[in-house]
């Protein structure tokens, strides 16, 4: 009679901890898709911007066809990107440069230093920018609790039988593009 409570007992302790794992689990991918929701927010929020900014500029730089082309490219690449993290990482890395090296060329335009649209859409860029660094820091620190808790015992145990996935990291390809943009105009 005792070894069946003892049993008894071990499967209910079991299942607690059981229980509470996945509990656990499930909150911690709910936090990282809710972080990877907000990051992916701002990113199509930058999507929405730069068409505006490249008609603000190309009446003021018909010289620098190809800078426009090469953002436009690398604008329509990253939108059409699928929204992993994983796969978004460098695209979105990629016109990060494009941008970087459109204000780089564009500061020395007088004519749009005094665009009025053009100064808007850029502020706007550089608020976004700074959102998506925050959102991408706080995605990744996400992504970290959830996949160390994944790897961790006795969660890995529990991850395994219910088929909990480790989530993807969001990273700039390029180092330097990790810097938001400095404009001046």
């Amino acid at each position: 009679m005792t070894a069946l409570y003892v049993s008894l007992g071990v499967l209910v302790l079991l299942a607690t901890v059981s229980a509470a794992a996945c509990s656990q689990l499930a909150g911690l991918r709910s936090r990282v898709k809710s972080t990877w929701s907000q990051m992916d927010m701002q990113l199509k929020r930058r999507h929405a911007l730069i068409p505006g900014l490249l008609d603000a500029a190309r009446n003021c730089m018909k010289h620098e066809i190809e800078l426009l082309d090469a953002l436009t490219q690398a604008h329509n690449f990253a939108a059409r990107t699928a929204s992993s993290a994983g796969e978004a990482s460098y695209a979105e890395g990629a016109l990060s440069g494009a941008i970087r090296q459109f204000f780089l060329v564009a500061e020395s335009s007088s004519e749009l230093r005094a665009d009025t649209d053009f100064l808007s859409l850029q502020e706007e860029l550089m608020s976004t920018e700074s959102k998506i660094s925050f959102s991408s820091h706080l995605y990744n620190d996400s992504f970290l609790k959830y996949n160390n808790r994944l790897e961790a015992a006795p969660m890995c145990v529990v991850a395994g039988v219910l088929a909990f996935k480790p989530a993807e990291f969001f990273e700039l390809e390029d180092v330097t593009q990790r810097d938001v943009p400095k404009m001046s105009f």
